[in-house]
């Protein structure tokens, strides 16, 4: 069926379906809602044009949320990302000064993302100076195939406004074009409004700090950048600074007209940046509906902080360091992100001190992630004599986590049932990590089959863990307090595991397991006895 129809279904046609045919078309559907809403981050500033698209991406995530059978807000439909290693100034790019701070914008309206980069010291570009700038470079290719052209300072009215540029592009009066707000080394935050039109801009002269902006203070290095972060439908602007924290200017104006409240600090959860220098950027990496933070630091690193809230509760995990593929690429990292090459996912650009520009892309995800629940399960069968979880995650890119549940209820296994997930839940019955199998009876791992028949029960092996990070599934079928659960997953290069789990877990009194499957199965047991607990690692039985 098309995304249309599935929308389309009645709550008594969906109450008709069976479960993995109620997986199925969520799960399509909810794929084509994130890739309409990733094509319409390149033109999201332009509110009167993507209203009636955006309306149609929610209604569908609802539909996708109901045929799932979880509540759309807080619930973590994830898709982790994943990023190749790093090419230097890609499709035509050149290094046009220090201390880059790039962002990705549709600035003159066809389509495809062009490149803004605010630069501390500029390159000599039409007479440019070392006195910092905002450099206009227009795609001259495609959305799916970009090319960059030559670099232009002072393009449409965008003036040198202060040392050291970081520009952030927004639609802050919702006339449908995009107007900018320049951050630069005296801490003030400069704003110039698109009087032309949205394939013609045309900014007006510069104001210092309006709406209620004030100044961060001399040599704070403001780097702002705009995200609906409390989902009221109008812009709010976070801005970092040098000391590493980042400053939150909520909008408690409209759409058209933006008024700031007073400034808060590292609110919601979000921490000052280890090594100082926070440059942020705010997107639905994840897909999952909400707005995650990722920022550059002095060391060169990229820092993220994932959204394990919702889109109008916003709250920050801790921060973590060079996750899904991404490194340090020099200093002073201003990280942005866009769909660069066309494929409804976004990848990353990194600028930094030397004035290179880093594209990471991302690659997209095999499978859906994220399918649990993101608050635990009522009625779930329990029992189980024993059970036990461990997590170690010392070493990035090789995290593990081991779960067994002995002696239970029978665990429904057989051929015909093949996508599982262990959703791992705090003392609070909140989600804290999803994993998932989802396979099929051919699938061939280590050249051989992933799933074998071990006398009552079922065996799914793979070294690997090529598909989702899992190693080994072992199900022990049978009469109640004789079945089993065993799970082993290791992360690999392509980081297929959740990470942030142990420190997730790091106040909890308790971590509930509950095992489900695609056929309404669902086991749950609860570890009480915790022998180890930190950031890095927890274990309980």
């Amino acid at each position: 069926m098309r995304p249309e129809q599935i929308a389309a279904l009645s709550q008594k046609e969906i109450a008709g379906l069976s479960t993995r045919q109620r997986r199925t078309l969520g799960t399509t559907l909810l794929r084509a809602a994130r890739r309409e809403m990733s094509r319409l981050r390149a033109t999201r500033g332009a509110y009167r044009r993507t209203a009636r698209a955006l309306q149609r991406s929610r209604a569908w995530l609802a539909v996708a949320a109901l045929l799932l059978g979880a509540p759309l807000a807080g619930t973590s439909f994830a898709a982790a990302p994943e990023f190749n290693a790093p090419t230097t100034n890609p499709f035509g790019m050149t290094n046009n000064g220090g201390y880059s701070s790039p962002s990705l914008v549709d600035l003159d309206g066809d389509n495809d993302l062009d490149l803004l980069i605010g630069v501390g010291d500029s390159a000599d570009i039409g007479g440019g100076t070392d006195y910092g700038a905002t450099i206009f470079i227009e795609n001259i290719g495609s959305a799916a195939a970009p090319a960059f052209g030559a670099a232009q300072t002072g393009a449409f009215g965008l003036l040198e406004v202060g040392d050291f540029h970081g520009p952030a592009a927004g639609d802050l009066d919702g006339d449908g074009d995009f107007d900018m707000i320049t951050g630069i080394r005296a801490g003030d935050l400069v704003f110039q409004r698109n009087s032309g039109t949205a394939n013609s801009p045309s900014f007006n002269a510069p104001e210092i700090n309006p709406f209620g902006l004030i100044s961060l203070g001399p040599d704070a290095y403001a780097l702002p950048a705009f995200g609906d972060i409390d989902g009221d439908d109008d812009l709010d602007l976070l801005v970092g600074e040098i000391g590493g924290d980042v400053i939150f200017f909520r909008n408690i104006g409209t759409s058209s007209i933006p008024v700031f409240a007073a400034p808060q600090t590292n609110p919601f959860g979000l921490q000052r940046v280890n090594s100082g220098s926070s440059a942020p950027t705010f997107d639905d990496v994840d897909g999952d509906g909400d707005l995650d933070a990722f920022s550059g630091d002095l060391d060169g690193n990229a820092i993220f902080f994932e959204n394990i809230g919702s889109a109008t509760e916003p709250a920050f995990a801790a921060q973590l360091t060079n996750r899904f593929g991404m490194e340090d690429v020099g200093a002073y990292t201003a990280p942005c992100f866009g769909d660069l090459d066309g494929d409804g996912d976004l990848d990353a650009l990194i600028g930094e001190a030397l004035g290179d520009l880093f594209y990471f892309e991302r690659i997209s995800p095999t499978r859906l992630l994220g399918a649990c629940p993101s608050i635990a399960v009522v009625g779930c069968a329990t029992g189980f004599e024993k059970a036990q979880l461990k997590i170690s995650e010392k070493k990035a890119g090789k995290e593990s986590i081991q779960a067994k549940m002995q002696k239970g209820p029978a665990v429904v296994v057989g051929p015909a049932v093949l996508d599982y997930a262990l959703c791992i839940y705090d003392d609070a019955d909140a989600l804290v990590a999803s994993v998932d199998i989802n396979g099929t009876a051919a699938a061939i791992c280590d050249d051989k089959p992933c799933w074998k028949v071990a006398g009552s029960g079922l065996m799914y092996g793979d070294k690997a863990g090529s598909e989702d990070g899992v190693s080994q599934l072992k199900l022990a079928g049978g009469a109640a307090g004789k079945a089993a659960v065993q799970l082993k997953a290791v992360n690999n290069a392509e980081n297929r595991l959740p990470t942030g789990v142990a420190s997730a877990l790091q106040t909890s009194a308790s971590a509930k397991l509950q095992f489900t499957n695609s056929d309404a199965g669902c086991q749950e047991a609860t570890v009480t006895v915790i022998k180890k607990q930190s950031p890095t690692e927890f274990q309980a039985q």
